[in-house]
């Protein structure tokens, strides 16, 4: 190639090696190293977790440096709301005592047929739930641990 480019993150003039080529050399040794960003700002902005300003580097920041890593541990646990965790606590009890169907119905692993109706199995005591929510299948309510998290496969068609 002989026609000289510009360089989409520094606009510096290079010589691409190919034609699909966007970064000069400089630019792309130093994106290649470990936790380089480039000097980019998105503006001040004020975290989401402590509240503190900072310069965001990135367009999709939310958190200063000292909450991401706290952040990705909430991201962690979806469903980590008061309200979900209270409604868990309240179905407990009731599921421990192993007369609580998975709210999966007949698309539980477990399901039975009761009366010409195939329906959830029971959650036997120990056995690991989710309180689900209410989506295409479920209404939402307890489900087997297994139940709960196949479903997003199960409903994209993955079966």
């Amino acid at each position: 190639m002989t026609e000289i480019k510009s360089c989409s993150r520094c606009s510096l003039g290079f010589f691409p090696v190919h034609g699909n080529q966007r970064l000069c050399p400089t630019c792309r040794a130093k994106s290649r190293r470990r936790g380089w960003r480039p000097n980019a700002s998105y503006g001040t902005r004020r975290c989401d977790l402590c509240g503190i300003e900072y310069t965001a580097s990135v367009a999709s920041h939310r958190f200063c440096r000292t909450c991401a890593k706290r952040a990705d541990k909430l991201r962690a646990q979806k469903y980590a709301t008061p309200t979900h965790r209270g409604l868990r606590q309240a179905a407990r009890p009731l599921v421990a005592t192993g007369q609580v169907r998975c709210a999966r119905g007949s698309e539980c692993k477990w399901a039975e047929w009761v009366d010409g109706e195939r329906i959830g199995g029971f959650i036997r005591p120990g056995q690991a739930w989710d309180l689900g929510h209410p989506d295409g299948e479920s209404p939402g309510g307890p489900e087997h641990a297994a139940c709960n998290r196949a479903a997003p496969s199960r409903m994209r068609g993955g079966r």
